[in-house]
């Protein structure tokens, strides 16, 4: 299974796409770069985690997004 986000930009640029677990720890990173307005991001190795709450942080030079996701397994 592949996870996609979607994220508006306000220019290109690099981000970080970070995965951290429900205890606050950095799971993992992965660089992606975006274009100006909507990007489709495919998050990798989702299906190596076990089930549980992770939050999906995308970091920009200007700014910081985080959701909250539930794996079920």
């Amino acid at each position: 299974r592949r996870v996609q986000i979607r994220v508006n930009a306000d220019k290109a640029e690099k981000v970080a796409i970070n995965i951290i677990n429900s205890n606050g720890v950095l799971i993992s990173t992965q660089e992606a770069h975006t274009q100006v307005g909507d990007n489709n991001i495919a998050i990798n190795k989702v299906d190596a985690l076990p089930g549980g709450v992770y939050y999906i942080e995308v970091v920009s030079s200007t700014r910081s997004l985080r959701t909250k996701v539930m794996k079920l397994n």
